[in-house]
């Protein structure tokens, strides 16, 4: 394997691979020098991938997890700077045969794609992941529910779709073929207290999001297929990185020390979240080899094209926002 990226290095080749892309038909093509590389590793492949709304720092938290401060694109303009899925060309190795590979996504909500192709990118991040990264802005509210609960309805489709029998399945029976989800909220500024002003976690914040509403079913469904289909989840809080509105447009210039104190210690806390649970034995059922991964996403996109032209007239969402539930994607 090292024989094709160095070869590819040495000639100027970038190190973020093209896995995905989408043409403006909304047809899908995968990349194949990106899957290439994937039947080269040998051994256990996690997936780590990372999707929200344009511009609002998910590059950055790759880099982070990536430990340097340039490799996947950031940037300061409102144009969303990643266009379909890519993947970063050096599998990351987290044990001996068990290595885990990185998934930037295109920034969710530009005004360059449509709805439906940000649903697109979205229900495949999620379906070729084995841990998802929602990055998303402020507080868990609503909208920002329903909106992930609407991407989940389409992931159930492609993936029932691209099953041999293509029969439908609960979300009970389908929690096993979903990633572990750590829900990433960008901005974050509220005081992590319960009813009764004690200190929670991010987790136990998660959850009391989706606890069940009095009264409230259709709400309630939602919140119990988010449970069912993300049965392993948890959440991370993020203080704005920088205190002057001016320094946003260049923080990915600033070393990372110059940031907030307060940012650096949760980043780092957020990395150390990501790394012992993709090492887990639980996400073995996840896990498969290189080979096999450039298969599934064979697989996962011939589901998803039948799932476009049965579903072709059935928006799961209307343009009124993002499936995200905030700025959260993009490369900043």
């Amino acid at each position: 394997m090292a024989g094709v990226l160095d070869s590819a290095r040495a000639h100027g080749g970038s190190p973020v691979l093209g896995l995905v892309r989408i043409d403006d038909a909304g047809r899908c093509h995968l990349g194949e020098r990106a899957v290439e590389v994937l039947g080269q590793i040998q051994g256990s492949l996690a997936v780590v991938g990372v999707a929200g709304l344009y511009r609002t720092g998910k590059s950055f938290l790759l880099n982070r997890l990536l430990g340097l401060q340039d490799g996947f694109e950031v940037g300061p303009t409102v144009n969303a700077c990643t266009k379909g899925l890519w993947m970063w060309d050096r599998p990351v190795q987290l044990a001996p045969g068990y290595h885990c590979i990185f998934i930037d996504t295109e920034g969710l909500g530009s005004a360059q794609r449509t709805a439906s192709c940000d649903m697109q990118i979205f229900s495949l991040c999620v379906l070729l992941s084995s841990y998802f990264i929602y990055n998303s802005m402020g507080a868990i509210d609503e909208q920002s529910i329903s909106d992930l609960n609407l991407v989940l309805h389409l992931a159930k489709h492609i993936h029932v779709k691209s099953s041999p029998d293509g029969r439908p399945t609960s979300a009970k029976d389908l929690s096993g073929h979903f990633p572990s989800l750590l829900w990433v909220l960008r901005d974050f500024f509220l005081r992590l207290v319960d009813d009764r002003g004690n200190p929670i976690t991010e987790k136990e914040y998660l959850e009391g999001a989706l606890t069940a509403l009095p009264g409230q079913e259709d709400k309630n469904r939602v919140r119990d297929e988010l449970k069912a289909l993300f049965s392993e989840r948890d959440c991370a809080t993020l203080v704005r990185p920088v205190s002057e509105e001016s320094e946003l447009r260049t923080v990915q210039r600033l070393p990372f020390e110059a940031l907030r104190h307060r940012f650096r210690i949760q980043v780092d806390s957020l990395v150390a979240k990501v790394y012992p649970l993709r090492e887990a034995q639980g996400r073995e059922r996840r896990a498969g080899d290189g080979r096999h991964a450039g298969g599934a996403g064979r697989g996962v996109l011939q589901g998803h094209q039948r799932q476009r032209h049965t579903d072709h007239t059935r928006g799961p969402y209307t343009r009124r926002g993002p499936p995200c539930c905030s700025p959260s994607c993009g490369r900043a």
